[in-house]
C-alpha cells in the first residue's frame, strides 16, 4: 500500500506545483470573489450580509473569508492561498474515497483525473465552488463509512445452532459438549444477493455518522446553494444503501442537515435578522427570477446547450464514468451495487445543478467531477490493469484517451500560464481613486 500511497502523494504535489500562481499571485480578479470578500468586511466589522448588503450568495463563504482573509477580512491573497490548499484537500479527499470504494490503485487512476480538471475549473481564484467542493466529497466519504459500519453490526439473529456444556464441577466437569436444542446469538448482516441476511439495526454510533454526513451537506449548502444537491445522494444512500430501506439513517441525515445550519441561523437569530438570512439564503426572494432569467430558451436548445457544455468541460470524466458504468459486471455484491447507484445518483444530481439557471459556467461542473472520476476509478473500467490485457480494447481506446488526456493537459496548461499574470489591474485604479476620495468607515 505504501507505494500507492506515495503515488497518491507525488499527484497532490504536482496538482500544488500547477496551483502555484494561486498561492503567489495575489491579483486574480474575480467579482465574486470581491463580494465574498466585501461580506467579510461587513462581519467582521459587526454588519450583517443580507441585511446592510444586497446580496442573493450562500453566507458560507462570508464566514470563511471572514476568519482566513487577514485581520480586516480584506486580504485576497491569503484568501486564495487557503481557497487553494482547500482545493488540494479536495483532491486528496478524492484519493481516499476511491481508495475505500475500490482499492489502492484506483485511488491514483481518481486522483490523476481529478488532478487534471480541478484547477481549471475553479480557477484558483477561490470562488464559491472550491469552497463548497470538500464538504461535498467529505460528505459522501463520511456517508460511505456510515453503510460500511452499518453493513457490519451484528444484529439479533432468529437461531443458530451450537454447543453447550452440560452442569459438572470443577472436579467432575461432566460429559463432553453437545449439540443443544437452540440458542439465540447474533449474525452479521450481509449474505448474498439471493440470501441478504438480516437487516443491521443502526447502533448510536451509526446515528452519529449519519448525522455528521448531513451536517456536511449543509457546510456545502452554505458555501453555495445548488451544491446543496449532494444531500439528495447521500440521503439516498442512508434510505437505500443497505439491505433494506433504513428510515432511522435517512433521520439522522436529515437532522445533521438541519443543524448544519444553526451556527449561521444562531448568529441571524441573536441580531434579529433570521427572516433576512431565511428570505435571501433560501431564494424565496429570488429564485424564480433566476431559474426563470432564460425560461424562453426552447427545451431541444437548452439540452443541447447543457449536453455540450457537460462535454467541453468534462469529456475525460465523462467517457471514463460512462465505459465502467455500461462495463459493470453482471455479477455484483449488494455493496457494489449501492456504490454504483450512489456515484450514479451523485453525477446526474450535480449536472442537474450545474444547469440551474442555463448558465453553464465552467465552475458549475467541478461539483460533478468526483463522482464522475470516483465511476472512472471503477476495477473493470477502461483505467483498470485488466481492461487493458484485451487487445481490441486497448487499441480501440488508447487513441481517444491519449487524445482526451492531452487536450485536458493543454487546458490545465493555459489556465496556469494564465493565472501567471495580474488580471486586477483596473481594480487597483478604482481602488486607489476609492482610497483618495473616501475616509475610512465610509458606505460606498
Amino acid at each position: 500500500m505504501l507505494p500507492f500511497a506515495l503515488a497518491t502523494a507525488l499527484i497532490v504535489a504536482i496538482s500544488a506545483i500547477v496551483r502555484r500562481p494561486g498561492f503567489t499571485q495575489g491579483g486574480l480578479a474575480s467579482h465574486d470573489v470581491g463580494g465574498i470578500l466585501y461580506n467579510a468586511m461587513l462581519l467582521r466589522s459587526g454588519g450583517l450580509p443580507y441585511v446592510d448588503s444586497v446580496e442573493y450568495k450562500a453566507p458560507g463563504s462570508f464566514y470563511l473569508a471572514a476568519l482566513l482573509a487577514g485581520p480586516d477580512g480584506n486580504d485576497i491573497a491569503a484568501l486564495q492561498v487557503a481557497a487553494n490548499g482547500v482545493a488540494l484537500g479536495s483532491l486528496a479527499l478524492v484519493a481516499v474515497l476511491a481508495w475505500r470504494l475500490w482499492g489502492p490503485a484506483a485511488a491514483i487512476a481518481a486522483a490523476a483525473v481529478f488532478a487534471l480538471h480541478d484547477a481549471h475549473l475553479d480557477s484558483m481564484d477561490a470562488n464559491y465552488v472550491t469552497w463548497a467542493l470538500l464538504p461535498q466529497i467529505a460528505a459522501v466519504l463520511v456517508a460511505v463509512l456510515a453503510d460500511r459500519r452499518r453493513r457490519a453490526q451484528p444484529v439479533p439473529s432468529r437461531m443458530s445452532f451450537g454447543t453447550s456444556r452440560a452442569g459438572g464441577t470443577p472436579d467432575d466437569p461432566g460429559p463432553q459438549a453437545v449439540p443443544s436444542r437452540m440458542s439465540f446469538g447474533t449474525s452479521r448482516a450481509g449474505g448474498t444477493p439471493d440470501d441478504p441476511g438480516p437487516q443491521a439495526v443502526p447502533s448510536r454510533r451509526s446515528f452519529g455518522t449519519w448525522l455528521t454526513a448531513g451536517a456536511l451537506c449543509a457546510a456545502a449548502t452554505l458555501c453555495k446553494q445548488p451544491d446543496g444537491i449532494v444531500l439528495v445522494p447521500v440521503l439516498a444512500h442512508a434510505l437505500f444503501g443497505g439491505q433494506r430501506r433504513d428510515l432511522r439513517s435517512g433521520l439522522a441525515v436529515l437532522l445533521g442537515f438541519l443543524a448544519g445550519h444553526a451556527v449561521v441561523g444562531a448568529h441571524y437569530l441573536a441580531h434579529g435578522q433570521l427572516g433576512a438570512l431565511v428570505a435571501s439564503y433560501t431564494g424565496v426572494t429570488w429564485g424564480i427570477a433566476y431559474i426563470g432569467h432564460h425560461a424562453d430558451t426552447p427545451p431541444l436548445s437548452a439540452a443541447w446547450e447543457g449536453l455540450a457544455a457537460s462535454l467541453y468541460f468534462l469529456a475525460l470524466p465523462l467517457a471514463l464514468a460512462g465505459f465502467a458504468l455500461a462495463a459493470r459486471p453482471r455479477e455484483r455484491t449488494p455493496e457494489t451495487r449501492a456504490t454504483l447507484r450512489l456515484l450514479a445518483i451523485w453525477s446526474a444530481a450535480a449536472l442537474v445543478s450545474a444547469a440551474v439557471g442555463l448558465r453553464f459556467y465552467k465552475g458549475y461542473f467541478l461539483s460533478a467531477l468526483p463522482p464522475l472520476c470516483l465511476l472512472a476509478a471503477a476495477p473493470w473500467g477502461l483505467l483498470s490493469a485488466a481492461t487493458w490485457r484485451r487487445g481490441l480494447t486497448r487499441w480501440l481506446a488508447a487513441p481517444v484517451l491519449a487524445l482526451l488526456v492531452a487536450r485536458a493537459a493543454l487546458q490545465l496548461h493555459a489556465t496556469r500560464v494564465d493565472r501567471t499574470h495580474p488580471h486586477d489591474d483596473g481594480a487597483r485604479k478604482i481602488a486607489a481613486h476609492i482610497a483618495r476620495h473616501s475616509q475610512p468607515g465610509d458606505r460606498i
